[in-house]
């Protein structure tokens, strides 16, 4: 999870992008792909979204490419998580 200036927390989980806006007194609204879903307790929602990040740190990555280098000459999105 990275944090933004004016307490705002983004991160990107199974291609979802996930916004936390802080608001005040451990309050913060939680939207999900541009989409807002309502207020909820910051330090639950920031520790499962943690919880749910080192879940996944695991996965393995496969490319089914054939040159991940020609693919970014080609301007080809590729994503990477180390």
């Amino acid at each position: 999870m990275v944090r933004l200036r004016g307490g705002v927390y983004y991160t990107n989980i199974m291609n979802r992008h996930i916004k936390l806006v802080y608001l005040t007194n451990n309050k913060c609204s939680l939207y999900v792909n541009g989409y807002f879903l309502g207020y909820c307790a910051f330090d639950v929602a920031k520790q499962k979204i943690k919880e749910m990040e080192d879940r996944l740190n695991n996965v393995t990555l496969m490319y089914t490419g054939d040159n991940i280098f020609q693919s970014g000459k080609d301007s080809t999105m590729v994503y990477v998580r180390i």
